[in-house]
This record gives C-alpha cells, sequence and structure tokens, in this order.
C-alpha cells in the first residue's frame, strides 16, 4: 500500500527502482515466516504433518539469513544493480538515463 508513495520519495532522492524493488522484496519475504503474521508457519504443519514447534524451530535459520540478505541489499546497492545491468561500475562509469529495466522516471 505504501510502494507508491515510497517510489515517488525514493526517485525524488536517487534511489534505483531496481535498488528500491529489491529492498521491499527483501523486507517482506522474513515477515511471511515469522510469527505473528507469519502465514507460512500456518501452512506448513498442515502441509508436512508435523507439529508447529518443529516447524517453528526448523525455520529459525532460514529467519536468520533472511536478515543478513537484507542488510546486505539494503546496504549495498551494487548487488542488485549489478544483476540486472543499472550499475555505473558495470557501464563503463556512464549510468543509463533510463535507469534499471529501462524505466523512464515521471518528470514531475
Amino acid at each position: 500500500m505504501l510502494t507508491p508513495l515510497i517510489f515517488q520519495a525514493a526517485l525524488a532522492s536517487g534511489i534505483d527502482p531496481a535498488h528500491l524493488g529489491a529492498v521491499i522484496m527483501a523486507n517482506v519475504a522474513p515477515g511471511m515466516v515469522s510469527p505473528p503474521f507469519g502465514l507460512t508457519l500456518f501452512i506448513g504443519p498442515t502441509t508436512f504433518r508435523a507439529s508447529n514447534s518443529h516447524v517453528v524451530t526448523a525455520v529459525i535459520p532460514v529467519i536468520g539469513l533472511m536478515f543478513i540478505v537484507l542488510l546486505i541489499v539494503t546496504l549495498i546497492p551494487a548487488v542488485v544493480l549489478l544483476s540486472c545491468g543499472a550499475c555505473p561500475v558495470q557501464t563503463g562509469g556512464r549510468r543509463n538515463r533510463a535507469g534499471a529495466f529501462g524505466f523512464q522516471p515521471a518528470r514531475v
């Protein structure tokens, strides 16, 4: 719901749309497996016929890895931008004015 508002603010401050999308997705992923709204924690025990405590203990290392990935993606934008070809290092110091994936920012 807040993505359109955050998107305009991010464009105005010079944040790449691909990096913003990766940060948003890296923030949403731990929420899917961690309480109190972890939908996958409710689906897992019924799907695999396991106890809730078994599923929760199995997911704890995965949540830790998700937070490490979140820190890396947030603090090092080149990790995302190199993978989509929008990083200035990859283009010889020149930045594609269209941004990642040919996206052209709206003129305000």
